[in-house]
């Protein structure tokens, strides 16, 4: 349960400026930026995350220890 709701304030912090997250945000997010449930239902999800996120310039790249 911790994972989870670290994973709720990061998403909090770091990614409701553009993105349409669930509870969190129910009228934020950017027009054109996908929710994280669209994206999640993706297939090709992963790819596209590991695309996008990972290289710069995501603008909301983040860093946090595992634990």
């Amino acid at each position: 349960m911790a994972d989870v709701e670290r994973g709720r304030e990061v998403a909090a912090t770091h990614c409701t400026r553009c993105h349409f997250v669930g509870d969190i945000n129910p009228y934020g997010g950017i027009e054109l930026t996908p929710s994280f449930i669209g994206m999640k239902r993706l297939a090709s999800w992963e790819r596209r995350c590991a695309q996008f996120h990972n290289p710069p310039p995501h603008p909301a790249r983040v860093r946090h220890e595992a634990g």
